[in-house]
């Protein structure tokens, strides 16, 4: 039986404001497999950070997932560094995959 379920409204995002933002592989899977992905994935953050200022005061790396506290700037920049550092980590995921 299927049920239709709305979907979730759209997130406020607001200038000054904190933020407790979790990313994870698709299923749970394991993102960071060797020690440079976990460089890699710390060099975006550096990228996207310097591209879109804001206030990073905690992150935790985990084999399937990232949790960081931010502090946004300007509220458009916290969407705009999620996807791009969600996509860029994807893109690094596959290409080494393959190998």
């Amino acid at each position: 039986m299927y049920t239709y379920s709305m979907p979730r409204t759209r997130r406020l995002l607001l200038s000054q404001s904190y933020y407790h933002i979790m990313t994870r592989g698709n299923n749970r899977n394991i993102v960071f497999k060797h020690d440079n992905d976990y460089r890699y994935y710390l060099s975006l953050i550096s990228k996207y950070k310097d591209e879109h200022p804001f206030d990073l005061y905690h992150y935790c790396l985990m084999p399937s997932h990232v949790h960081m506290l931010v502090k946004t700037n300007i509220a458009t920049d916290l969407s705009t560094f999620t996807i791009n550092g969600d996509a860029s980590l994807l893109i690094w995921v596959l290409a080494i995959s393959v190998f």
